[in-house]
């Protein structure tokens, strides 16, 4: 298998070709032209945009594709490679693909080097469509349209006994991750509120401490049978929506950190980080009793209602965990990745104070 390319540097014709003929037959690539593709804070990866010249292609050989590479951040490269979530991610469009149950980009090639456990994806270009906006928030109507694609998923593979039988598949409470978790968590939040406290409120303060001391203990409670296929990083920007149509499902990428777990984690994490708190508190009930309505019309029976929301409300405590470790990630001299922090923040902690965290803490 060709060498897996770490830079968009190292995105060659040679390896394109070498990439692409495993699953296009045929394929040789003559040039290709790379056109980044930037985020306020990329923790995941390194993507771009490549346009393709062809010396002899297959039928189904694309003009463009998106390629994803390790990130350049040498601290998330190196908790990536710890974590196995680059091979995992892999593994995952690899095995599974489209039958996650939900939109997805097409895999048209991948390289992994079983040395250094990194690897890079040549996926399907999809950059017609409308990238979620995560400081923007999302719409009521796009609420749903992405509750519904990720309890189509979570019904799918409900309680299903292969997912015990990947490998590359962690349940939400590995060892590896809740030790990482506990560890990182402890010595990030006293920073975080140091430079985010004054913006908080009191109550907030103290509950985030306070999650510091039952965090194996919320960990393992999304482990908890029933599980499913969890996405792990339901973020309003890892979804793609038809500019035209916001209420037509969504498709969803970056599965770095999908796991075994209980399906609400994605849920509670993306209703209460990825909105404006006025609209998620307007709608979040309804929205999880939507999410729960089409479990059940995808054969689930065995998970009420009220187990739903009190999961939800459980989950949506533990998920201040996601801004604090990005606040730990960040660089502290750039303001818009700060300014962003910020916002995730004070969703997180609405939630949290409208739904009664303290119950959990």
């Amino acid at each position: 298998m060709a060498a897996v390319p770490t830079t968009l540097a190292e995105i060659t014709p040679d390896w394109l070709t070498a990439t692409l003929s495993e699953r296009l037959p045929g394929t040789v690539v003559a040039d290709a032209a790379i056109e980044p593709l930037h985020r306020v804070a990329n923790y995941n990866g390194t993507l771009a945009r490549v346009f393709l010249e062809y010396t002899s292609r297959h039928a189904n050989a694309p003009d463009s594709l998106v390629a994803k590479l390790v990130p350049q951040n040498e601290r998330m490269l190196h908790l990536g490679v710890s974590l196995g979530v680059y091979r995992r991610e892999a593994a995952l469009y690899r095995d599974i693909g489209p039958e996650t149950g939900v939109k997805m980009p097409l895999l048209l090639g991948y390289t992994e080097d079983p040395d250094t456990a990194i690897s890079a994806l040549l996926l399907e270009d999809l950059s017609h469509l409308r990238t979620g906006d995560q400081y923007a928030g999302f719409t009521a109507v796009e609420a749903e349209a992405t509750l519904v694609q990720f309890a189509q998923q979570h019904a799918r593979w409900w309680n299903r006994r292969e997912l015990g039988e990947l490998a590359w598949l962690p349940p939400w409470n590995e060892p590896a991750m809740v030790e990482f978790a506990a560890g990182a968590y402890a010595q990030i939040w006293p920073a975080c509120a140091a430079a985010f406290g004054d913006s908080l409120p009191a109550e907030a303060v103290a509950l985030g401490g306070r999650l510091a001391e039952t965090l194996g203990d919320m960990m393992n409670a999304v482990a908890a049978p029933p599980f499913t296929l969890a996405h792990g990083d339901a973020r309003h920007e890892n979804l793609l929506f038809d500019p035209a149509d916001a209420s037509a499902a969504p498709y969803i990428v970056d599965w770095q950190l999908t796991a075994r777990g209980r399906g609400v984690m994605d849920v509670a994490y993306y209703l209460t980080q990825s909105g404006p708190p006025e609209i998620t508190a307007a709608h979040e009930r309804a929205l999880v009793e939507r999410y729960h309505d089409e479990l059940r019309r995808g054969g689930v029976s065995d998970y009420s209602l009220e187990d739903c929301w009190e999961d939800y409300r459980r989950f949506a405590y533990y998920s201040l965990v996601y801004p604090v470790f990005a606040a730990g990630l960040a660089d502290p001299d750039n303001e818009q990745q700060r300014a962003a922090i910020a916002v995730i923040l004070e969703r997180a902690v609405s939630a949290m104070l409208r739904l009664d965290a303290a119950e959990f803490s």
